[in-house]
């Protein structure tokens, strides 16, 4: 079977790592499978899950001045003409049945799998991994001056949010935690996969004092949070902060208020991690925390992985398959006094810490890259004969 896993492009975060790790794990099993892209290129910080997968580049059979359509919809963070123009243009280029089945992940890219299917009957899911449009619009961008057009903005999302799933075979989530809202404009078939990770072989019991949080850090989401953590904890214990800054200016202004607050010696400010990196400094932390509840998760999985307790909202989509207090700690709220709670918790009782980290690695391992390419394929054979 020739399956096509689509994305509009393999930027900073989750989006190289679960594409890499699909491919590679569906042709272990047996699939033919490549990343399809409309987008070229990707960071070298990403070799470990894209090297030796197959990538084919829908743009590159575009014409030269539907290829330098980068920029962004004014005020968007993702969301550029490529998208629009991709699905016009992909069904011309792209031959009927080229491949048997998509699997299009993110809801921009899926206007590219509903032209594909509609135009050279090539079925697709539709992995909507993130929020639904309608969904993020009020929730990201309503501190920007797309603010004074939520009024239209919102209702055009719940359309858009339609219209792109609406030929799909079935909705694959990350989690369960939008199943509600996709109930909310459609019926279509949900199907749950928990993204992946690589357990290491052996837990490190010897931890050092520093808080470890990592993610792609945009105008949604700063990590100036941890400002007002930080302070209020035992001053032998530390912060290591890593990933990408979308804006740049998200990262100087951090790194300003860091400074004034007098905190520079406490803080150590990285960037996007090598793999072999981030799992060094999972199995170092005391504890990794992420302070927005999320779709899934994955940097909280990925610190179980290596035997690290985690701290992240309760609700989040990791939560479904680690345990409040077993775990980690899962806060109620999103609020720096619980924040703060839960933090205190693990960093005052290293025993009670090592237990969790253990516990969570076992958890781990029951949710690997491996695991989750089975589950696809399972799916996969579900929807197409």
């Amino acid at each position: 079977m020739r399956v096509g896993i689509l994305i509009d492009e393999l930027a900073f975060g989750s989006a190289p790592k679960v594409v890499g790790q699909e491919v590679k794990g569906l042709r272990s099993l047996g699939y033919h499978t490549e990343a399809i892209v409309l987008k070229k290129g990707y960071s070298q910080t990403y070799n470990f899950h894209l090297s030796g997968v197959p990538i084919t580049c829908l743009s590159d059979r575009f014409p030269p001045v539907v290829r330098g359509l980068n920029m962004r919809f004014p005020g968007f963070s993702f969301f550029s003409p490529l998208h629009v123009m991709s699905s016009f243009f992909a069904p011309i280029v792209v031959k009927e049945k080229e491949w048997d089945i998509l699997v299009a992940h993110i809801s921009y890219t899926c206007l590219t799998a509903r032209s594909l299917s509609m135009l050279r009957k090539i079925p697709y899911l539709a992995f909507i991994g993130t929020e639904p449009a309608y969904y993020i619009l009020p929730r990201i961008y309503s501190k920007t001056f797309l603010k004074h057009f939520m009024s239209i903005l919102v209702p055009l999302s719940v359309l858009f949010d339609r219209y792109v799933t609406d030929d799909c075979l079935a909705i694959l989530t990350g989690s369960k935690y939008y199943q509600y809202l996709i109930r909310t404009y459609t019926d279509k078939p949900l199907e749950i996969v928990y993204p992946g990770c690589f357990p290491v072989d052996k837990v490190n019991e010897e931890r050092e004092n520093f808080i470890l949080t990592f993610d792609r850090w945009d105008i949604g989401n700063k990590p100036h949070f941890f400002l007002e953590i930080l302070p209020k904890l035992s001053r032998k214990v530390n912060l290591v902060v890593a990933g990408h800054y979308y804006p740049e200016s998200i990262k100087l202004s951090f790194l300003e208020e860091v400074a004034r607050r007098g905190l520079s010696d406490r803080v150590r400010m990285l960037g996007p991690l090598l793999e072999h990196e981030l799992y060094e400094l999972c199995s170092k932390a005391l504890v990794h925390v992420h302070p927005n509840k999320e779709a899934f998760g994955m940097q909280s999985l990925e610190a179980a992985a290596c035997g690290c307790p985690t701290v992240i909202p309760m609700g989040s989509g990791v939560t479904e398959i680690l345990r409040d207090g077993e775990h980690g700690f899962f806060p109620k709220d999103e609020s720096i006094d619980s924040f703060i709670e839960c933090i205190h918790k693990i960093i005052v009782d290293p025993e009670k810490a090592r237990n969790m980290g253990r516990k969570a690695w076992e958890a781990a391992k029951r949710n690997s890259w491996k695991e989750h390419a089975i589950r696809l394929a399972k799916i996969i054979e579900k929807y197409v004969k």
